[in-house]
């Protein structure tokens, strides 16, 4: 919506954003996180401040104004995980909504006060919450999907893609899968009826990476309708281990252990996603990642305009950019 910025200044933007949502997230807390997707909360709250910020608002005042204001109406809930794949892909769309409107609110109305007392030692939001000491640079802890799933499942999919390299589906019994507590809540549906609740079945997954050696949509869709794939989710059951819960979310530990015929055994631990900051990405892969995204959707321009963002200089401006990528 504000087509006359730079690609420089987009950015700037969006490390705001990160960096607003990384705070309100801390705030916020792990146990906010048992009832309420994050991304629909926190995610409201860091819109507000890139809208804020992109229309100028960029006094203390303003900025918490338009972030409790996207607050105040964000819900966010995760119901049941069973719903999840029903909302949880609107939640970013909810957030970035919310956002605009709370910052026009403040630019347009002069809403003001709503956010207590907040200063540039950063104090956010009132009620003496501060953000933790060191607790800066939120872009530079954000992480990459590279799987279609839900993240909590990412390293459990990597251990068995790297088993796959080991074992044949053919010849696995049994499937166990320990993981900590939010990969088994979250991560916990049976079997998928579709794609969207394939992404949030952890035994689902694990077998088609099994199955496959890869997970991305084309086998996420496949495993739907493979026989191997269902019976070794049949024989997959998942454990919460409580080391591994403590160890959250710092690092995101997953054992998959499988039993072959004959009785031998054989396992593999992943503790960091893909992505990660401890695993930062190159440009290749994330533009590797657009190359999946466009050839899955049939749209090539994806991959054009990724390539395009990576080499636009700094000050070049931005609605130049994109519509030059998405020019037919």
């Amino acid at each position: 919506s504000h087509p006359e910025l730079t690609v420089g200044e987009a950015l700037a933007l969006v490390a705001a954003g990160y960096e607003a949502a990384l705070l309100v997230g801390a705030m916020l807390g792990r146990e906010h996180y048992r009832r309420w997707h994050a991304t629909a909360t926190a995610g409201a709250a860091a819109a507000a401040a890139v809208e804020a910020l992109a229309l100028g608002l960029d006094d203390p005042e303003s900025l918490a104004s338009a972030m409790a204001l996207a607050l105040a109406y964000a819900g966010g809930a995760w119901a049941v995980p069973k719903a999840a794949p029903l909302y949880k892909p609107f939640s970013p769309a909810h957030a970035a909504s919310l956002g605009i409107t709370a910052a026009r609110a403040v630019a347009a109305a002069g809403v003001r006060g709503l956010g207590g007392a907040a200063d540039e030692s950063g104090r956010l939001l009132g009620g003496g919450c501060e953000a933790p000491e060191g607790l800066r640079h939120g872009l530079l802890l954000n992480g990459y999907k590279f799987y279609p799933a839900c993240r909590h499942a990412h390293t459990a999919i990597e251990a068995a893609e790297r088993l796959s390299r080991r074992v044949a589906a053919r010849d696995v019994v049994s499937i166990e899968v320990r993981v900590f507590e939010e990969a088994a809540r979250v991560a916990s549906l049976g079997w998928p009826r579709d794609r969207s609740e394939a992404a949030f079945s952890l035994c689902y997954l694990v077998s088609a990476a099994l199955a496959y050696g890869r997970l991305w949509l084309g086998e996420l869709s496949r495993g739907l309708g493979d026989p191997t794939v269902a019976r070794l989710f049949r024989s997959c059951r998942v454990e919460v281990d409580p080391d591994y819960t403590r160890a959250y979310p710092e690092r995101q530990p997953a054992t998959v252990r499988v039993v072959l015929r004959g009785g031998a055994s054989d396992e593999e631990t992943v503790e960091v996603p893909r992505g990660d900051p401890a695993r930062r990405p190159s440009l290749a892969e994330l533009l590797g990642k657009a190359r999946l995204l466009a050839e899955s959707s049939g749209e090539p321009r994806v991959l054009k305009l990724a390539a395009a963002l990576a080499e636009a200089p700094a000050s070049r401006a931005l609605g130049d950019v994109v519509g030059a990528a998405l020019a037919p």
